[in-house]
């Protein structure tokens, strides 16, 4: 599997489905087949306390934050960092790495910050 497919810089917030098994084409594929079913953001607090997106929803957000990407001058190839905690705001942001073909780092800061002095 490869993340070759990318939404074109010059038509941002237009990809068109391709039927490609790369990792950009499974939301643009989930999205086109599969409207009505998506992703629940979990708050574990309560065992059913949760928030649904569909899979548009989701290609939505990270259309928008790719073209928010592009803004700020990520190109593809470029490495983005991505240090968000919540899984609202990370889905996106990974997606949209994938569609514009950028490479993502992720660093959850509460993880390491609880684990400093910790010794195994």
């Amino acid at each position: 599997m490869t993340t070759t497919q990318q939404i074109p810089e010059d038509r941002p917030g237009t990809a068109t489905v391709e039927r490609g098994t790369d990792l950009a084409g499974l939301l643009l594929r989930a999205a086109a087949e599969f409207p009505e079913h998506g992703v629940r953001y979990c708050s574990g607090e309560r065992a059913l306390d949760h928030t649904p997106r569909t899979y548009p929803q989701l290609l939505d957000d990270s259309r928008r934050l790719l073209d928010s990407l592009r803004a700020a001058g990520v190109r593809p190839g470029r490495v983005v960092v991505l240090l968000l905690e919540q899984p609202e705001k990370f889905l996106p942001a990974l997606w949209a790495c994938l569609l514009g073909g950028s490479p993502s780092a992720h660093w959850f800061p509460s993880a390491t910050i609880r684990n400093v002095g910790q010794r195994s």
